[in-house]
């Protein structure tokens, strides 16, 4: 005959359960416990409590139970797959059997502490190997990396003024790489142009390396990108985020290779690599970051020193200000307003010398503007909103939120 079981799943995920003859009183504890009953030619365990929903055949000894409670052997146990369980007469055997158990318990507690308390010295002294072995790298001179890829650059026409953004993914892992080079070709750029260069593992998001070149320090040639020390061992395929900022009169090109710029990627060799990295943001290494396309939000501590709420007079002006907002990594922000109170009230959001021109507020009062993010701005920058009214009503503007998203859209 075959034992069927209600609610086969959860008697078999039960870190502790009872099963119960058919005569035996149910106990008051938290424990699940299943009636086994007679059911035509077979039997049928049902939960004391809840519902039990399909039966189904008993596959195999579940592993969390402890025992049945029954004054002598039930007949079921003649179809019990395997070993059979512990019979347990009454509630005081069940009470010796949980006191053996919570004993045991106790003392692989015991023997897990001892054992964590060993692996986290072992974990300090690896540390402490780790920093000796670091430090003794570091008196010898950087040696040069290797080169694991090269693009031949190809000329091609200076970029136009405003930002523009490439991706890049490359047939290569993020571990160990040590510096990332851009090849530049006509460069005639002042403090009002930058660059901004991040390398990304593509799997996870996470950066590995950022960097914000300004223009006064952009040449014609490969621009070399060095990491402070060789990417952390993710083996995850590498990508390159890249933007350019380009100012008015100045003039930048950067080389192609199909459509996208010419690079170089390069790997420590041997020991660690250390080298001061002047562009290097330091804010950004390590962290993760959403994909392209989805809107981040801000903390709220962005909001502390900020002016939040002005009265813009009649006829007058206004300003809302965030004092440093962080933007390392993002290419777009979007504000969001609301006029309370006037009517004919523009505003015009600004960051890094940038701005949307005036934008009209909605019947209802919402104000929304987005506005293209230079990496000129990174990694902390003030963002403004300027405000204007063009009729004596003026009114009271909020800056209900604001958002950033990676990219350029």
């Amino acid at each position: 005959m075959t034992l069927l079981v209600e609610d086969l799943p959860g008697l078999m995920s039960a870190p502790a359960a009872l099963l119960l003859a058919e005569d035996a009183p149910a106990l008051d504890l938290p424990l699940p416990q299943w009636r086994v009953r007679a059911d035509g030619a077979g039997w049928r365990a049902v939960p004391e409590r809840g519902a039990g929903g399909t039966a189904l055949p008993l596959p195999a000894a579940p592993g969390g139970l402890l025992g049945v409670l029954s004054a002598g052997a039930p007949a079921w146990l003649a179809d019990w797959p395997g070993d059979a369980p512990a019979l347990l007469p009454d509630a005081t055997a069940l009470s010796a059997l949980l006191a053996a158990r919570l004993l045991g318990a106790e003392a692989r507690l015991g023997d897990l502490a001892a054992s964590l308390t060993t692996l986290r010295a072992e974990h300090e002294e690896g540390r402490v190997a780790m920093a000796h072995w670091l430090r003794s790298a570091g008196q010898e001179a950087p040696q040069p990396p290797t080169l694991l890829h090269a693009d031949t650059p190809q000329a091609a026409p200076g970029l136009p003024q405003g930002l523009s953004h490439w991706r890049r993914v490359l047939p290569l892992e993020v571990a160990g790489m040590a510096a990332v080079a851009l090849h530049l070709g006509t460069v005639s750029a002042g403090p009002g142009t930058a660059l901004g260069v991040r390398l990304v593992a593509e799997e996870s998001g996470r950066v590995a390396g950022a960097w914000r070149v300004p223009g006064e320090a952009l040449g014609e040639g490969w621009l070399m990108l060095d990491l402070p020390m060789p990417a952390p061992p993710w083996r995850e395929t590498a990508a390159l985020e890249i933007t350019a900022a380009l100012a008015p009169h100045d003039v930048l090109a950067l080389s192609m290779t199909g459509d996208a710029p010419a690079v170089q990627l390069l790997r420590a060799r041997g020991a660690a690599r250390f080298l001061h990295s002047p562009w290097w943001l330091e804010e950004e290494a390590g962290r993760p970051m959403p994909p392209e396309g989805v809107w981040c939000g801000f903390p709220a501590s962005i909001w502390q020193g900020a002016t939040r709420v002005a009265r813009v007079p009649g006829h007058g002006q206004a300003m809302l200000e965030i004092p440093a907002l962080p933007l390392a990594g993002f290419g777009m922000l979007r504000a969001e307003l609301r006029l309370v109170g006037g009517s004919e009230v523009q505003a015009a959001l600004e960051c890094a010398g940038r701005g949307t021109g005036w934008v009209d507020a909605q019947r209802d009062g919402h104000l929304a503007m987005s506005l293209a993010v230079s990496p000129a701005a990174w990694p902390v920058a003030p963002v403004r909103v300027q405000l204007r009214a063009l009729g004596g009503g003026g009114g009271a503007v909020e800056w209900r939120e604001i958002r950033a998203v990676r990219g350029g859209s």
